[in-house]
């Protein structure tokens, strides 16, 4: 036996209230995938950063080891009057703004580290932060 029960004198709220609960639960899946989307994205920006960094940074070690041996050559060239003053200053110069450049990689690699375990919900464990309690609690809705 089937038992039905609804009220047909209540003026169309049951049917409206039914569509309110659809809207209300397809605006929350979209809330979702939007988010889903987000963190992928970021994902992807922060791993091609780091992956870009690294590559960044063996060409900016030769280039450091490049001038560093410019450099020399360029002073034992000096003491035997085959290059100027100004040359020497000159590579001593790119040998700095060499060393400069590799550091802000090594740092700019860090930094892209760091996204990536953001991105991935390592970062705080990695810096070895406890959580709030209040983040470990469930929520119910």
């Amino acid at each position: 036996m089937l038992r039905l029960r609804y009220n047909l004198f209540n003026g169309g709220s049951d049917a409206a209230n039914s569509e309110n609960f659809a809207y209300q639960l397809n605006k929350a899946k979209d809330l979702r995938e939007g988010a889903y989307r987000n963190v992928e994205e970021g994902l992807r920006l922060s791993w091609s950063a780091l992956d870009l960094t690294l590559q960044q940074k063996e060409f900016l070690a030769d280039h450091v080891d490049s001038a560093a041996e410019t450099v020399i050559a360029y002073e034992k060239q000096y003491r035997i009057g085959k290059r100027t003053l100004l040359d020497v200053l000159n590579t001593e110069n790119e040998l700095f703004e060499a060393r400069k450049d590799y550091l802000d990689s090594k740092y700019a690699e860090q930094y892209a580290k760091y996204r990536v375990m953001n991105a991935t919900g390592q970062l705080l464990s990695a810096l070895r932060v406890e959580m709030p309690k209040e983040w470990l609690e469930k929520v119910e809705y």
